[in-house]
């Protein structure tokens, strides 16, 4: 599993153990100073919701969409899920 370390909000190192701990021991002998830990799966991200109930969309996921600045994406409810979409308009 990958393990990303920050620091306020500067990501600091990105590690590859087998468990969290293993992962914290690992930036700790490196010197690293850190405040918050979070897991990166293969193509999973967890991103916190801040005061004005926003959520950034890790930069990965928009280039893979080509999500830019100003553009529209489509949000609805699948299951239990949030999904969007890119919009395109057609000019």
């Amino acid at each position: 599993m990958r393990y990303r370390f920050f620091k306020v909000k500067k990501l600091v190192a990105n590690v590859e153990a087998s468990d969290e701990q293993a992962a914290m021991d690992m930036v700790d002998k490196a010197g690293i100073s850190w405040s918050r830990v979070e897991v990166s799966l293969d193509k999973t991200y967890c991103r916190p919701v801040d005061d004005l109930w926003r959520v950034v969309i890790p930069a990965m996921l928009r280039k893979q969409i080509g999500v830019t600045s100003g553009d529209y994406l489509e949000l609805y409810v699948e299951n239990d899920a949030i999904i969007m979409r890119k919009i395109l308009f057609k000019a």
